[in-house]
């Protein structure tokens, strides 16, 4: 069952707010056009990976709420076992603390719309009613837009707790995904920069991961100069070069008749290291520019 890019399943349930106070009424339609939601299941309250996950939530709050995102915690427990829950300290196996809202699905349809029930019913051959599997809801996080869309959905097993640091850097790459008109590649960190979502993007993004491997294998030299070839886009010559002690990397996608690619003398004729190239403006152009080392 896949939910991201749809409406969140709205619902209506009890809940704990502010660790002391039970609302019978609780809605994410509260949040709509003003907040992004982080509905955060688990499987029980008084077990043990559970509240080493909601006390980190809560020390982690601050940076939900910088990036302007609530949080909505539920399980299949009754309100009253979310509030006696809340009622004890960490040290003893509780939540005492937790202000974020801890909703009660107890009649467990909440977890079956959102496709994280550890289980099922069935009837059998006597149209007795069983259920099959653990009657608890997986661990499960939906990341939820203003708009009430799920953006980003994770289901674990029972046994496997979340990291937190890791969804907030998926809250960033939706923020930085939004806000820059950019995608983020693998093992995109905030403040990294994105990808522009076309073939240049990709070949330029490629070009500087390859020129951060060149770097490592030999020291201080950034500019080079060239061709490769891709199933998808054919052949390309990268422009790379350091300024101001950064390497970056311009692609530029061949013609198909192996003509000048702009005013670069070089692409689609050989493949040429421009700090070695017997070109003069080519070399002058390409490593001329400060900090970048041509003795290769």
């Amino acid at each position: 069952m896949n939910l991201v890019g749809k409406k969140a399943p709205l619902f209506k349930a009890p809940a704990v707010i502010n660790g002391n106070t039970i609302v019978e009424d609780f809605s994410l339609t509260s949040y709509d056009n003003k907040q992004a939601v982080l509905l955060f299941f688990y499987p029980k309250d008084f077990t043990f990976i559970c509240p080493t996950e909601l006390v980190k939530l809560q020390e982690k709050q601050s940076e939900f709420i910088k990036r302007n995102v609530a949080l909505v915690a539920i399980s299949t427990d009754s309100v009253e076992s979310h509030w006696t829950w809340s009622q004890i300290a960490p040290s003893q196996g509780g939540i005492n603390g937790v202000t974020f809202p801890i909703v009660a699905d107890l009649s467990k349809t909440i977890s079956s719309n959102y496709g994280v029930l550890a289980g099922s019913w069935y009837h059998d051959d006597d149209e007795m009613l069983h259920f099959l599997g653990d009657p608890v809801a997986y661990r499960s996080t939906f990341l939820i837009d203003k708009s009430g869309i799920i953006r980003y959905a994770q289901i674990n097993d029972l046994p496997m707790g979340r990291n937190i640091n890791e969804i907030l850097r998926t809250i960033d790459m939706l923020d930085h995904v939004e806000n820059n008109g950019e995608v983020c590649p693998v093992d995109w960190q905030k403040g990294n920069k994105g990808m522009d979502p076309s073939p240049k993007g990709l070949l330029a993004y490629l070009g500087n991961q390859i020129i951060q491997e060149d770097q490592t294998s030999q020291g201080n030299s950034c500019c080079q100069q060239k061709v490769y070839e891709d199933p998808l886009v054919g052949k390309y010559q990268l422009t790379c070069t350091r300024e101001k002690g950064e390497c970056s990397c311009i692609a530029c996608i061949c013609d198909s008749q192996c003509k000048s690619c702009g005013n670069n003398p070089c692409c689609c004729k050989k493949t040429e290291n421009c700090c070695s190239s017997t070109n003069s403006s080519l070399k002058s152009e390409c490593c001329g520019k400060p900090g970048c080392s041509c003795n290769q």
